[in-house]
Order: structure tokens, then sequence, then C-alpha cells
């Protein structure tokens, strides 16, 4: 994807799971990648790896939910590499968890890391996109946020993951209107994975979540679980002049879960 050469990206929650995979995918595609997470020495790690690999990525320290963090970010971006193309919203946690067991406090940091911290990086990439545009050039971008199939489907046990990332979509598609009725080229989309093979989902379901579905039992029309390597294609295609036309849309990356079974509990 010859586009997307050279862009400056920054991507959060780049340290493992999904995140490391998009980075690593948008380096080997010419991008110049700004891996950020709140764990800086796993990011470190995966900043040399991806060196050694011949990307051009840079260690970035970042709690999504902090907007000093957001604010010293987009400084760190415009002083360094000169502006900002593109923004992945990746970071994000989840639980398990009924209703009646959910305290308040787990509730409220979910919401704060999957909600406020998306909420915080579009606010602060799109005031950085604003402030680089070239007067009488409008300003332009590109921010993926990473919502979910619970974000489409009811899942049990899984109130508060499910409202957060339900968030996510709409927010998305709310600010993508705003910014282009404001005769803005800025673009806002989203990608709806559905149940990734990552350490945060085998730690949060089990390893035997995993172990115990084959093909024949399994409530997936494709038969298996993604991998975070099928989510970076769809997310670099987005960051791309390929869809230069193309805000407030999501793409729905499930093996057809969500299209053959809808409603479909975990």
């Amino acid at each position: 994807m010859d586009s997307i050469k050279d862009k400056v990206i920054l991507v959060t929650g780049a340290a493992s799971g999904i995140g490391a995979e998009i980075s690593s995918y948008l380096c080997n595609a010419g991008a110049i990648v700004i891996a950020s997470d709140i764990n800086i020495d796993d990011v470190l790690k995966r900043v040399d790896e991806l060196g050694k690999q011949g990307g051009r990525a840079y260690p970035l320290g970042l709690d999504v939910t902090q907007e000093s963090d957001w604010k010293e970010a987009m400084t760190f971006v415009s002083s360094n590499f000169n502006r900002l193309d593109g923004l992945v919203n990746n970071a994000g946690t989840f639980f398990q968890s009924p209703i009646e067991e959910t305290s308040l406090d787990a509730f409220n940091r979910l919401m704060k890391i999957n909600v406020s911290g998306v909420f915080l990086g579009i606010k602060h990439a799109i005031s950085l996109f604003r402030e680089q545009a070239k007067e009488n050039e409008k300003p332009t971008g590109s921010i993926v946020n990473l919502a979910s199939l619970a974000g489409l489907l009811a899942l049990k046990n899984m109130g508060a993951y499910c409202a957060s990332k339900a968030a996510v979509r709409n927010m998305t598609k709310s600010i993508a209107v705003e910014c282009g009725t404001n005769n803005e080229r800025i673009r806002i989309n989203s990608i709806n994975p559905g149940t990734i093979k990552t350490k945060m989902t085998i730690d949060g379901f089990g390893q035997e979540f995993f172990d115990e579905y084959n093909e024949d039992t399994l409530p997936i029309p494709f038969g298996e679980y993604g991998l975070p390597e099928d989510i970076s294609p769809a997310v670099a295609f987005l960051l791309s002049d390929e869809s230069e036309i193309v805000t407030g849309a999501e793409i729905t990356i499930d093996g057809g879960w969500s299209t053959g079974l809808a409603g479909v509990s975990l």
C-alpha cells in the first residue's frame, strides 16, 4: 500500500496484541510509527524488534486516560516529525462480570480507558490536524478507532465492555459528521474485531475458552477465531489515501459471527 509510505502514524496500546501487529504492519508498509503504550518497557522492546526488521518506529510512553499525556504526545510528534497523518486508538481493556458483581470502580476504570481514552485521542489529534494545515487548505488526517463486535451484539456478563465499545462506535460516527460538515478532510472510522486471540483475551477468558471450541462447535460461520494480523490490513486501508472519502464507516472483522448468528453470546 504505497499511499501509506512515509505517513506519520501514532498507535496506542502498541506494546502487545493487536496494537503490536498494527505497528508492525504499518512499518512494513513504509509508515513512520510512533508506538505508544502505558507499559514503556514493553513498547521499548517492541520498537527495538521493529527496528531490527527495518521499520521506522519510535517509542512513546502514553497513558490514554490522562489528558496531559495526550498533550505531551502531540508536542512530541509535532516537534520530532513536523506533522501527524494518522492515529490508531487501539488501547483498551475488558473484563467479564455479572452486573451485580460489577463494582462501580471497575466499571469506571474500563470506561475511562476504552471511552475517555479514545475521546482524548480524537480531540487532540484533530487539534493537531487543524494546527498543521497550511493556509487556505483543508485540514486532513485519518483516525481509526478500535471498537468491537461487543459494540454490535449483546454479550452475556459483559455489560460494561459492550457499553464502552458501543460508545466508541457512535462517537466515531458523530465526530466524523462534525468534521465533514466543517468542510474538513479529517476522516474518522472504526473497526469491529470479533474475538481475537491475544494475551489479553487469553488472560480474560482463559486458555480453555479457546481450546474447547472447534470448527464444528464455534458459533462463527468461518469456524475460527481471529488473530491480530487479521485486523491490520483494514486499519492500514482506512489510514491510506485509497480511503480518502471513507468517513463515519465501520468494518466488522469477525468471521461472519455478527452476520450469521447475531445475538449469540460468549
